[in-house]
Order: C-alpha cells, then sequence, then structure tokens
C-alpha cells in the first residue's frame, strides 16, 4: 500500500514517520481493495491545548475513509484515528461486500 505523510509547517522526525507507516501498514494492509492513504499532520499555533492535528485518509473503490483528530500528541491522535478507520472500514466490507 502507498503511504503519504504530508506535514504543515513543521517537519516530522523519523520515528513519527516510521510509526505512521508501521501502524497503518499493520491494520490497513492486509486489505487489498485498499489503495492508498494520506496522512496530514498540522500544528495549531493559537490553541493552547490540542494543538496537534492528525488526519488519515484511505482511497477505497467508489469513495474514502476519513478521520480527523485533534490531540496533545501525534502518537495518541495516531492511535484514535485508526480507532476510528477500523469501525468505518467494517461498515463499509458490510456495505459492499454484504452478499444479497
Amino acid at each position: 500500500m502507498n503511504i503519504q505523510i504530508q506535514s504543515i509547517h513543521f517537519s516530522p522526525s523519523e520515528a513519527l514517520n516510521k510509526q505512521i507507516s508501521r501502524k497503518v501498514q499493520k491494520y490497513f494492509g492486509k486489505y487489498p481493495f485498499i489503495k492508498g492513504s494520506k496522512v496530514f499532520l498540522k500544528l495549531q499555533e493559537n490553541e493552547p491545548e490540542l494543538k496537534q492535528i492528525m488526519e488519515v485518509r484511505l482511497k477505497v473503490p467508489h469513495g474514502e475513509l476519513f478521520a480527523k483528530t485533534k490531540d496533545n500528541n501525534f502518537y495518541n491522535a495516531l492511535d484514535k484515528n485508526i480507532n476510528k478507520l477500523r469501525k468505518q472500514l467494517e461498515k463499509y466490507k458490510q456495505k459492499v461486500y454484504a452478499k444479497p
């Protein structure tokens, strides 16, 4: 699976990039219908708390799955987004691949 990581207004650490790639590949790489993913990392300077924003998009046939989380660090946001996307993926599979 192709995983693109983009950051806005900062440069993420190599450890963060590896963690993102590893977890996205681990949880979503086993599904052949997922064609790729994009991860956006943003910092909001004017927020005292929850100033780190992570958005994850998974490309699937006929659309995409999306999760966005604000948190005080990107590692927590990654875990929350993966949980959100796993729920969406289960609903997607039931809808698209359910037998009539």
